[in-house]
């Protein structure tokens, strides 16, 4: 078994022992106690388990793992080792580990070959694996009587030495044929929640300077620095303006972070944000902008609404000053100033959207000037409007 290990090591799949690293003197361990769901144990309550930081002499970290059962079994019939598994300082998927003689199992206590401990560092390493979108109750059928009744059902399915029968058929590429349960609960420990979970930890080791050129970056990283800027409250005008400048991103979750960012600013910063926003021409973000603006936790300037309610005009966008207009139409105040503009919107060809101003204006409190507007409007159209619904928000 040792020339056997030291086999595999020399191809590049190590099958280490957990507990004599060679330079375990030289290196310390700092253990995060963390939750995640394991779909294999349950889709709604979280696991308890270790993650296990190493790092070296100079505290510098240098890889992460935890200690799981490769298979997870219910009825207590199963073969149960315990594997190390690694990722590196990015959360990626290194390699797994098991202890002195131990060694993964098959259906007839089959034992893995080194072809098999290959290939399953393949699966492991492959984060779109079919394994990903199949419930442990699909994998283990608990009401089939015997093993022998599952290979009768379907030659291809397998179990991992289990009363319990695989009822599916997974492509052999996907699994280890035989121990498809252990595939499937490894894998799920791999590219599960912990890897993100190791980014987030790294990233909470940053300086200011680090965090700000992680936001410069794209990907999952990028969202885990927004999320870590906006914990330390790092609001400040260089950080506003990365956050605005990339927040047209396809990456739903960081425009989704970065919306929420900009909404903890202070005041200032906030309607600052806003602005710069307005004044892209991405029309989708500024359309999202406007759910910001109607869930401000501070009110809108009489200065913010002229600029926002011209803005929005002047690109005479009908989504948008639907959304406009209920937005005033909810906060139950207007500025002299606002309706002024809104008023602008009467001699629109749209419509619909002249309609909207004046279903709208018609009850305000207008400057003369201003109701005479609105009486034009109506005398013109009277028959159109009391033809046409009116307007759903007023």
């Amino acid at each position: 078994m040792k020339n056997y290990i030291k086999h595999i090591t020399n191809i590049g799949f190590f099958l280490l022992l957990f507990f004599s690293f060679g330079f375990k003197s030289e290196t310390k361990e700092i253990k995060h106690k963390i939750q995640v769901i394991h779909p294999g144990k349950d889709l709604k309550e979280p696991v308890e388990t270790i993650l296990v930081e190493r790092l070296n002499k100079n505290n510098e970290t240098l890889e992460f793992y935890v200690n799981v059962e490769s298979v997870i079994c219910s009825d207590n019939t199963c073969k149960i080792v315990p594997v190390n598994i690694f990722w590196d300082i990015n959360g990626e998927y290194n390699r797994i580990e098991l202890e002195e003689g131990g060694y993964l199992e098959k259906i007839e206590g089959v034992e893995f070959n080194e072809d098999d401990y290959l290939k399953l560092d393949g699966i492991l390493k492959n984060k779109n694996s079919a394994l990903a979108d199949y419930d442990i109750n699909e994998i283990i059928d608990k009401n089939k009587k015997s093993k022998q009744q599952d290979f009768n059902f379907n030659f291809n399915a397998d179990v991992d030495a289990v009363s319990g029968a695989t009822i599916i058929t997974i492509d052999e590429s996907e699994t280890i044929v035989g121990a498809t349960l252990t595939s499937y609960t490894l894998w799920h420990w791999v590219n599960g929640p912990i890897p993100q979970i190791i980014k987030k930890i790294m990233v909470e080791k940053l300086s200011q300077e680090g965090l700000i050129n992680l936001l410069n970056t794209s990907g999952e990283k990028q969202v885990i620095a927004l999320e870590e800027i906006s914990k330390r409250k790092l609001f400040n005008k260089a950080v506003r303006n990365i956050v605005v400048e990339n927040i047209a991103s396809e990456n739903i979750a960081y425009r989704k972070e970065a919306f929420a960012y900009i909404k903890k600013l202070p005041k200032a910063q906030h309607f600052e944000a806003l602005r710069e926003i307005f004044n892209k021409k991405d029309d989708k973000i500024r359309f999202k902008a406007l759910y910001l603006v109607e869930d401000s936790p501070y009110p809108i300037s009489q200065n913010f609404s002229a600029f926002l309610t011209k803005n929005i005009i002047e690109k005479e966008n009908q989504k948008e000053i639907e959304k406009l207009l209920d937005i005033y139409q909810g906060r139950k105040k207007t500025f002299s100033t606002t309706n002024q503009e809104i008023i602008k919107l009467l001699d629109s060809e749209n419509f619909s959207i002249a309609r909207n101003a004046y279903e709208f204006l018609k009850d305000k409190a207008l400057f003369k000037t201003q109701q005479k507007l609105i009486n034009k409007f109506y005398n013109t159209h009277k028959t159109a409007l009391e033809n046409t619904n009116k307007y759903q928000g007023f």
